[in-house]
């Protein structure tokens, strides 16, 4: 099968979709894994209880998810160990701490150790839990995230999971984490890339040099070399959606407990642009609701594109998190305000939210509705480009999954423009300071063009 992808590059991030323009023949269905009892005992020796770690070495045998190609035998690619280790960014991780653009973070906030020993960067640079809970002398941090970080503690499950009979629901039962679900896989990989009430980037981190975070579980998932077969339920169009409301939901989260420890107002959930900025741009020309002057507003990123996921899913829904997240909205663009007041809009929001995602799950994601839903985020270009930058981020990588999902089931549309229409629309936002609100509004447009042109 022929991998092409639509590369895109946000950040110091990037990001690739995969787009296949050649199908090869469909392999045989593979079996489940049956492996000897034994074979992985005699490697690691026997786990004396569950819920310990033995290290990403434990997967590496040759004959278990350490060969060099993939293999058509079992239910899993065998090469995931070499994937990770050679190509996964998730392996170099804690490497990233020692660089000198680290060292200077570090100094920035007044550490008192490295970067790579601290305990707020290893909290997501590295997977390190207690070393009572690690089999023998590994030394996780140095591993970065690694397959445990994932996938749970192995020692329930490393070892009869090889037996014949095993069931993916006996994994779950001795401790691994099931991620082909694309909401508990959000919910992980956002526990890291926005954060919650224990680590975040917040705008201390960003002021002392680190990168903003920007997320987006489709396009994320694609940058990650896989290691697993695709799944049409998981992955493309569904688990963007569903990857927009797990973001959504863990956004209202963190404002929520942010404010509740007292850490009030936390700046980076607002709207960068509207403090750091040449006024020369003369931004003032057009404000958005919620938006007082002079003060910076909460950046609406999040719900700007779930919003078309909630109007053509769960309309009922969108009165009552409009008026929710309006109301948060104009929380936290007020610096005096109470936390208690930001906490109480932000539960509020998230109780309507859950009431959607079981319509976006169970929703046909046929290429009509892909089409539908870019056509609808054409539609709402203007809204979308004034907003700032982390909205069109946003946007763009909803097109960019959408389309991405779109090609692959249909490699004729790469006959059309719509493959250099998002190529186009993703230049517009290149940088920080050259977002270019009119370029990127006409961007989407013509996305809206070559969409209606294959229906």
């Amino acid at each position: 099968m022929k991998d092409h992808r639509i590369r895109t590059g946000i950040g110091s991030v990037l990001l690739l979709a995969p787009i296949l323009l050649a199908q090869s023949p469909e392999p045989e269905a593979p079996q489940s894994v049956q492996q000897p009892r034994g074979l992985v005992d005699s490697v690691i020796g026997p786990s004396p209880r569950p819920g310990l770690y033995h290290g990403p070495a434990s997967c590496a045998n040759s004959t278990c998810h350490g060969a060099t190609e993939p293999r058509n035998v079992f239910d899993v690619l065998q090469n995931e160990y070499l994937t990770w280790f050679q190509l996964d960014r998730h392996s170099k991780a804690h490497e990233v701490l020692i660089n000198p653009q680290s060292r200077q973070i570090a100094g920035n906030l007044g550490l008192d150790q490295p970067a790579e020993a601290a305990p707020v960067c290893l909290a997501c640079h590295a997977f390190n839990p207690p070393e009572d809970l690690v089999v023998g002398d590994v030394k996780m941090a140095e591993e970065g995230i690694s397959c445990e970080a994932c996938h749970g503690p192995s020692s329930g499950w490393l070892g009869p999971h090889t037996e014949e009979g095993w069931t993916r629901e006996d994994g779950i039962a001795a401790g691994l984490i099931d991620l082909s679900d694309p909401v508990r896989r959000g919910e992980l990989c956002l526990s890291c890339h926005r954060g919650d009430e224990s680590r975040t980037v917040d705008h201390r981190l960003i002021a002392a040099g680190h990168p903003q975070l920007v997320f987006e579980l489709d396009n994320f998932s694609g940058d990650m070399p896989p290691h697993w077969r695709p799944d049409p339920q998981a992955d493309g169009a569904r688990g963007w959606a569903l990857g927009q409301m797990v973001a959504l939901r863990e956004e209202l989260e963190l404002v929520a407990a942010t404010a509740a420890a007292g850490r009030w107002p936390e700046l980076s959930l607002m709207t960068c642009g509207d403090c750091h900025h040449s006024l020369d741009e003369q931004r003032w020309r057009s404000r958005g609701p919620h938006r007082p002057l002079g003060l910076p507003a909460w950046s609406p990123a999040k719900w700007a594109v779930t919003r078309h996921l909630v109007r053509r899913f769960a309309p009922q829904q969108e009165a009552p998190l409009d008026r929710a997240l309006g109301r948060l909205a104009r929380n936290v663009s007020r610096l005096g305000s109470l936390p208690s007041e930001a906490a109480e809009a932000a539960r509020e929001a998230q109780t309507a939210l859950e009431g959607v995602v079981p319509a976006v799950r169970d929703a046909e994601w046929d290429n009509e509705e892909i089409k539908a839903l870019l056509v609808s985020l054409a539609e709402d270009r203007s809204a979308l480009a004034v907003a700032d930058r982390s909205t069109a981020q946003q946007a763009f990588l909803a097109v960019n999954s959408l389309a991405s999902d779109l090609i692959n089931r249909d490699p004729q549309v790469l006959r059309g423009g719509l493959f250099n229409s998002v190529e186009a629309l993703h230049r517009t936002i290149e940088g920080p300071y050259r977002y270019r609100r009119d370029a990127f509004a006409a961007g989407l447009e013509r996305v809206g063009r070559e969409v209606r042109r294959l229906r």
